[in-house]
């Protein structure tokens, strides 16, 4: 409005609320269109129509996903983008980003106009020959201080509220794993085919994140544990990864294109936290509390069989013959490791088609083999056959999938009732975490989902901080015997914690 100059198209998906996010942007789209080029000596050929809205749109993505990893100016994480031509083919998942707009107007412009910097260059290796599946390094790069300057001081201490909220273009997705002809596996997208069920999963998907979005989601951590969260995120050698507070939105991912398997609920930043933080999620700066079904997937096949499920469905399988030293802090947490290893296998027995010889694979560098603790596979999947033997026909049996498919429909149940109310539920698989002003009421709504889909009554057990979260909770601040002056400084040093600054400027907004 102000630059007759800078052609604004109007653009349906933007936001209101960001004005500055999009006044940053509009003058980047600006500088591209009139960029002289180096290697041309020239500018190219100016967009005009839906090509010139594609490039509003990419331009909003890169300065989005560069600034939401910023937090008080440092440049702790990285953002990523697909650069190879083969990613933006017809079955995209987001039709608007296309390879000759995306990667070479508006990725390629910035980074030679000094605003953005590659950290690490991807990468293409056709073959891992330790597991036979593809392996890829995506193109990393960070924000220069030319465009950290575009925007204020201020709020790029609050980077994540001064970015619009990410919902992903493809909120249902179908994916399944398949081996090509040189038996590597590949990970297959396949096209969603519409219907009345989808519609509605669809319209219930909507009113979930709907809801989601009104309200704001942080951890009551300092500002130096959350920077020590980034670098725990980090795999090993990598820099920090930053808390992606703007992605609070979630979609389903079903496993197969007629929607029997899978179906869980994805892409909200914390499910991508450790389980040790979950006890510092706020929820509009309110403590919350995590509910969870005890042994979800053994209660469901005892069901299934008419049987009555016995106790410690994983902790009463096996006994350990030793624990790894200086794995756990308390014994507390080495039983706790013992039965999450336990229960990774027995998922594993219901997930695979066949009999294995072997664990499986870990997933997460805290992930525990039968051999930590003095036992072999044959030993633990053998207790597992014989502790479970009413529903032993179900173990190797590829079941997992199925199973996969009944918890998300309890889980979108639970969410709706809530959804339906205005107030948001955090999905966490078998578990919930909400307000804890809501615990009694979140149980008896988690139960009656259950019941409902599966007909009999669920444990439901409330999850509680374990030894390494209890470190990191701070005792309550003792005022006795302070001067009028230090309570103050005590109250002003919490108000400029980030998670109040976060709360405030987004109930701004």
């Amino acid at each position: 409005k102000d630059n007759p100059q800078v052609d604004i198209p109007h653009l349906s998906w933007r936001d209101n609320r960001y004005k500055r996010f999009y006044e940053v942007v509009d003058q980047l789209v600006h500088e591209v269109q009139e960029h002289i080029w180096l290697g041309l000596g020239k500018r190219k050929r100016r967009v005009q129509g839906k090509e010139l809205n594609k490039l509003h749109y990419s331009i909003e993505c890169i300065v989005r996903d560069c600034i939401a990893v910023v937090h008080t100016r440092k440049r702790i994480g990285e953002a990523s983008i697909y650069k190879g031509q083969y990613h933006y083919g017809a079955n995209r998942p987001d039709q608007m980003l296309t390879y000759k707009i995306h990667v070479q107007r508006a990725f390629n412009t910035l980074k030679e106009m000094g605003y953005l910097m590659i950290t690490r260059r991807g990468f293409y290796a056709r073959e891992n020959a330790q597991n036979q599946e593809l392996t890829s390094q995506l193109t990393r790069f960070v924000a220069t201080d030319k465009l950290l300057n575009l925007f204020h001081q201020d709020e790029l201490f609050l980077a994540p509220l001064i970015v619009p909220q990410y919902v992903d273009p493809q909120p249902i997705k179908v994916k399944s794993r398949k081996k090509d002809e040189q038996g590597i596996s590949r990970r297959v997208n396949h096209n969603l085919e519409r219907s009345e069920y989808v519609e509605t999963m669809s319209a219930n998907l909507k009113l979930i994140n709907k809801t989601l979005s009104k309200h704001w989601y942080d951890l009551e951590l300092s500002n130096d544990q959350m920077d020590g969260l980034a670098r725990l995120r980090a795999p090993k050698g990598m820099p920090p990864r930053p808390v992606m507070f703007e992605r609070r939105s979630v979609y389903r991912v079903f496993n197969d294109p007629k929607l029997q398997t899978g179906g869980r609920f994805f892409g909200a930043w914390w499910q991508d936290i450790p389980s040790s933080y979950r006890h510092f999620l706020l929820i509009n700066g309110k403590r919350t509390v995590e509910i969870d079904y005890s042994s979800m997937h053994p209660t469901i096949l005892y069901a299934w069989a008419g049987k009555e499920k016995p106790s410690g469905a994983y902790s009463n399988i096996l006994n350990p013959k030793k624990f790894p030293k200086d794995s756990y802090s308390s014994e507390e947490n080495s039983m706790k490791g013992f039965r999450q290893m336990i229960e990774r296998c027995l998922n594993a027995m219901l997930n695979s088609p066949k009999p294995t010889t072997r664990p499986p694979r870990k997933k997460k560098e805290k992930d525990s083999n039968p051999s930590d603790f003095g036992l072999t596979w044959k030993e633990v999947s053998g207790a597992i056959l014989e502790f479970h033997e009413p529903i032993k026909d179900h173990f190797f049996s590829g079941l997992g999938g199925k199973l996969q498919r009944i918890d998300s429909n309890i889980a979108e149940r639970t969410m709706l009732h809530f959804a339906r109310m205005g107030i948001p539920v955090l999905p966490m698989h078998d578990s919930f975490i909400m307000h804890h002003g809501y615990e009694g009421y979140l149980r008896e709504v988690m139960a009656q989902s259950f019941y409902e889909v599966v007909g009999v009554r669920a444990k439901i057990d409330i999850k509680t901080p374990d030894t390494k979260a209890k470190k990191l909770i701070e005792p309550p601040i003792d005022f006795e015997g302070m001067s009028i002056d230090e309570e103050f400084s005590v109250v002003l040093d919490y108000l400029s914690e980030g998670h109040v600054r976060r709360l405030n400027a987004f109930q701004k907004l």
